[in-house]
Order: structure tokens, then sequence, then C-alpha cells
């Protein structure tokens, strides 16, 4: 019997669409870099861990100020994962660990369920927002609150 070859249509679009493919892949393949804004979690009491890249393990930090069970939020600069402040929904403080001036009662609870969290504010740098819920202990009166 003999070896025939013919030319499939079918073939030759998949053999082209699965180069293009590969190479779009390859091409497109650029070293990434993470946002770090996250890199640094204050929670607890009185305790914090910290990610960075070459580690393997989170580093504890031991040197917060808050004490809170339930509510928490931290954000870091996002190019350096360098801490910019924490909080646990009624007061916030700074990468030095001392509370921000103005930043009490901010509205929210530290017995809410997820009452708090900082975004980075887009196109300022070295400014945040702050959400805050307050709790259903208090009726959730105090509403949803933005600093």
């Amino acid at each position: 019997m003999p070896f025939c070859t013919r030319w499939q249509p079918a073939s030759y679009f998949l053999l082209r669409g699965g180069l293009l493919a590969l190479y779009l892949l390859l091409a497109g393949a650029q070293p990434g870099r993470a946002q770090r804004q996250y890199d640094s979690w204050y929670f607890g009491r009185r305790t914090g861990l910290q990610f960075a890249p070459g580690r393997y393990w989170p580093q504890q930090l031991t040197q917060s100020a808050m004490d809170t069970f339930e509510n928490c939020t931290s954000l870091a600069d996002s190019l350096t994962g360098n801490l910019l402040l924490y909080s646990d929904g009624e007061r916030v403080w700074d990468r030095t660990h001392q509370e921000m001036p103005g930043s009490y009662p901010l509205g929210g609870n530290r017995s809410a369920s997820e009452g708090v969290l900082a975004l980075p504010a887009p196109a300022r740098p070295g400014q945040a927002y702050l959400f805050t819920v307050d709790s259903k202990e208090n009726y959730l009166r105090g509403g949803l609150r933005y600093s």
C-alpha cells in the first residue's frame, strides 16, 4: 500500500495557529513583578507577618500597636513593600506604629466582621482610602464610611 500524503487545510491551520500561539506565549513572557502593597499583614494581638521576595517563609512582626480579635487591615507601598499604615476600624497607625493624628474615632468598630479595608488612592501616591463599617452589636448605625 503506497504511502500518500495530501494537503489537508484543517491540519495546516491548526499547525499554523499552534505555532502562532507558541510564538505569542514565548514573546510575551516577561519577568513579572507583583504589586507589593499587601506584603505586610498586621492583625490580632500586636502581631503580624511580612512576606518578602526571596524568602520562603514570612517573617513575624511583633511591634504592632494594634490589639484586635476580628477587624484589621494594613497597606504597604506597592513598589517597596514598606508598611504605610494599619487599622482596626477605630484607629489608624503609621509605619512607626504611632497613632495617626485625627484617626480616632474612625467610625468603624473593632468587632465588625470584615469591617475595615485600606486601598491605595488611584493616581495619588502616598494616599489611601480607609473604608469602615459599624458592627452588628451597634445595629450598624454607623453604616459604611470612608476616610
